[in-house]
């Protein structure tokens, strides 16, 4: 996958070369269309980041896995993940959550806990029985003492409604981004 920046400034030539400070690493699927275009957003400009590396280097993208049943909070979170310079990966159920981390590599997974077929704590544990070390963060909209019932172990529990920010300010502290 190409990888693009964003530069936070509308000051930009040809000859010009952004400091690291000055750029925000997205993916090429936020793009609308080619190189050089003003970003929707604080007046950046999208410009291919590829010749800011060295010859053979490429950027790879912390992966998050999502886990919800609930479209809408599957959508907000991975558009907050790819916004803050994440590859989001999203499932609506905890077997796919299970099919799918077998199958690939993930730096984080967010689930929810209560799904239809099997749920998030229950994913959790085979995961962690299959021996991954992938960390797990957990949404939920049961109360603190209904969680009480649910042995799972999770890195950290977040409460629903989510406030994405502090969810995503806890993502970036945890992989060190």
């Amino acid at each position: 996958m190409a990888v693009y920046a964003v530069l936070q400034s509308t000051q930009i030539s040809n000859k010009y070369v952004p400091k690291p400070e000055e750029l925000c690493i997205i993916p090429k699927t936020n793009l609308i269309a080619g190189d050089g275009f003003e970003t929707p957003w604080k007046g950046g400009i999208y410009i291919n980041a590829s010749y800011l590396l060295p010859k053979g280097e490429s950027i790879v993208l912390k992966r998050i896995l999502i886990a919800d049943d609930q479209m809408a909070t599957r959508e907000a979170l991975a558009k907050h993940a790819e916004n803050r310079g994440y590859e989001a990966v999203t499932v609506t159920s905890g077997e796919e959550l299970l099919e799918i981390i077998s199958e690939e590599r993930f730096d984080v997974v967010i689930t929810d806990i209560i799904m239809p077929d099997f749920n998030g704590a229950v994913a959790t544990d085979i995961i962690k029985l299959q021996g991954s070390k992938t960390p797990v963060i957990a949404m939920t909209g049961l109360t603190p003492e209904e969680m009480d019932v649910v042995d799972t172990e999770f890195l950290k529990v977040f409460h629903k409604p989510i406030k994405a920010d502090e969810l995503f300010d806890y993502v970036d502290a945890l992989l060190q981004k």
